[in-house]
């Protein structure tokens, strides 16, 4: 059988010919040559595709490689850190989890998860540098002179750049308040919004295990900081990520619904926002005839892009 990934493709066709010249170019076509063929020129055709499929095939390995290098790094740094901190890692693996779910549910690229999860195993880092007394925020994960020098440890190592970035940008609240005031809002990468959420929630379902609730109590606990510390849109996936589970019967249950499937009587898990930050109701609110008016004009000119976390009002 032959690799078609290490065969190359070439047009011989008149000069002429620019319907089939241009139909050989979108279809990713290795190069194109005149007829009637001149030899030399062919051979010299045949010699430069076969150097650059040998180019490509010599960044393929090399990315590999570097792919492979990173997670041997990584996997030495977690090392590491378990002998600094041992729940390191088991925070770790419930970072990972909850984020890949989050990733999906927003649509992050299948690309770019990878540099999410990376982050979500080395955000703690920085304990190989700082006092454990300021690593934490009560209540609320990690501060963010951890997160600083997580990201300040991560920088040098070229294959954790990009999550290293990721780390820094966890550190920055969604109204541009905090220590990190050059990123807010759009600026604040998703991933790293995404990383910011999990991590928080999380913190806060550690410090009250006693609450079986299935994260009702710390999704609330987080949406009184919404517009604040988070994306209103991330908290509002988080709520239906984390609720997924819940009965079909189970008259708590939080169901996402689309600006035009909201309902008179539906209450809101999280504040409603629109996708430029402004806040419509609070969270805790029911619909009302009058509250959809004002949902469905805001709608039209300032898009809510997030489904909406609701359930049915209590009896």
């Amino acid at each position: 059988m032959i690799d078609v990934d290490h065969v190359a493709f070439i047009l011989i066709t008149s000069p002429t010919s620019s319907g089939a010249r241009v139909g050989a170019w979108t279809l990713a076509v290795d190069a194109i040559v005149n007829h009637p063929l001149h030899v030399a020129e062919l051979q010299a055709c045949v010699q430069a595709c076969q150097r650059q499929r040998a180019l490509q095939a010599s960044l393929s390995t090399e990315y590999k490689r570097r792919g492979r290098d990173a997670d041997l790094t990584l996997d030495l740094l977690q090392t590491g850190l378990d002998a600094v901190c041992p729940e390191a890692r088991a925070r770790a693996d419930e970072t990972l989890l909850l984020a890949a779910q989050m990733a999906h549910a927003l649509h992050v690229p299948q690309e770019l998860t990878s540099e999410l999860l990376r982050a979500a195993q080395l955000y703690e880092i920085g304990r190989f540098v700082i006092d454990a007394a300021v690593a934490e925020t009560p209540g609320h994960g990690p501060s963010p002179a951890l997160l600083a020098a997580s990201a300040a440890l991560l920088m040098p190592i070229p294959s954790l750049a990009n999550p290293a970035e990721l780390v820094g940008g966890m550190g920055a609240n969604w109204d541009g308040s905090g220590p990190l005031t050059h990123l807010e809002r759009g600026a604040i990468p998703m991933r790293s919004r995404i990383l910011r959420v999990v991590v928080d929630y999380l913190a806060i379902r550690r410090l009250h295990p006693e609450i079986d609730d299935r994260g009702v109590a710390a999704c609330e606990q987080l949406a009184l900081h919404t517009g604040t510390r988070y994306d209103a849109a991330v908290l509002s996936e988080l709520a239906l990520v984390v609720s997924s589970e819940f009965g079909e019967n189970d008259g708590n249950r939080v169901e996402p619904l689309r600006v035009e499937q909201l309902t008179e009587g539906r209450m809101l898990v999280n504040d409603l926002c629109t996708a430029s930050g402004v806040k419509l109701l609070s969270a805790g609110s029911v619909l009302t005839p009058a509250s959809l008016r004002l949902i469905a004009e805001r709608h039209a000119l300032d898009p809510i892009v997030h489904a909406v976390a609701t359930r049915r009002r209590a009896t």
